[in-house]
């Protein structure tokens, strides 16, 4: 009765080098896909916490502004240069919208007032030159003037019109939400909202959506990355808070197709291939 021997040939040490190179790329694609499926999980059900939504909804106040202006431009001196330009880009775009406000022309302002010959109920517009014409009164300058200061701003305007005024001033945005959601397009939002409420005005993201991944545009530029808007989202930030501007677009990127599944299938092919080829037996 003879007996069979197997002898297994070592592997050439260029080959082993060569397959732990591979097997090292393949677990560091492994870990990731298993780190963003952990975060896409904590984003889908993470709630923001009732105290921070609570009290940061509030349009931004001057006085905010002015403390995140100087906030920047302290950063702005130190630091690597890209960080430090980024600084100076945010302040400059604070200072800008405390020179001149929030309003910009064709912006809309759903308006109750209370105390005329009758309550008046409309969504007035922003015309040239920054001014709100209302009926049968003067035009109302709005240059300079923030979405934290609508109400009381025209309160006072209208008593010099309308004995002891009642203003309530919502200031509407246009805004794209666009990418994977249900029902893209633009929309005239308030500016106290959140970005999940924005979200949820366009339909919700839809399953092929990886919310991690949002981003806001003006134009051809990124003002949002998606690691910046996670953060701002996370802490409670509204519309207002982020600076938004009438046409800017909250993009709801797809996910991508590589999964863990798909990883650890290659990993296993390439692993039996290599077995394969390189176990020699022989008699």
């Amino acid at each position: 009765m003879s007996m069979r021997h197997v002898v297994v040939t070592p592997l050439p040490r260029v080959i082993v080098w060569r397959l732990l190179a591979v097997l090292g790329a393949l677990g560091m694609l492994a870990s990731q896909a298993v780190s963003a499926a952990a975060q896409a999980a904590a984003g889908q059900t993470a709630a923001v916490p009732a105290a921070v939504a609570d009290t940061e909804h509030a349009p931004a106040t001057r006085q905010a502004l002015e403390a995140r202006a100087a906030a920047a431009e302290q950063a702005a001196t130190s630091g690597p240069a890209d960080q430090r330009a980024a600084n100076r880009q945010e302040a400059a775009v604070l200072r800008e919208r405390l020179r001149n406000g929030d309003f910009q022309v064709g912006d809309r302002i759903a308006l109750t007032i209370l105390g005329g010959a009758a309550p008046m109920v409309d969504t007035a517009i922003v015309r040239d030159g920054r001014t709100l014409v209302l009926p049968n009164l003067p035009e109302i300058p709005l240059q300079g003037v923030l979405h934290s200061e609508i109400s009381e701003y025209l309160t006072t305007q209208l008593s010099h019109y309308i004995k002891h005024p009642t203003v309530q001033a919502t200031p509407l945005i246009r805004l794209g939400v666009l990418g994977e959601v249900k029902s893209p397009g633009f929309f005239a939002m308030p500016t106290d909202i959140l970005v999940s409420d924005a979200i949820m005005r366009a339909g919700g993201p839809t399953g092929q959506a990886d919310i991690n991944k949002t981003t806001i545009k003006r134009g051809t530029n990124e003002v949002w990355s998606d690691k910046a808007l996670r953060e701002a989202i996370s802490s409670g930030m509204t519309l207002d808070q982020l600076n938004l501007r009438p046409g800017d677009q909250l993009v709801i990127a797809p996910r991508s197709n590589r999964s863990l599944i798909q990883v650890l299938q290659v990993t296993g092919i390439l692993l039996g291939v290599g077995l394969s080829i390189y176990t020699i037996s022989r008699r």
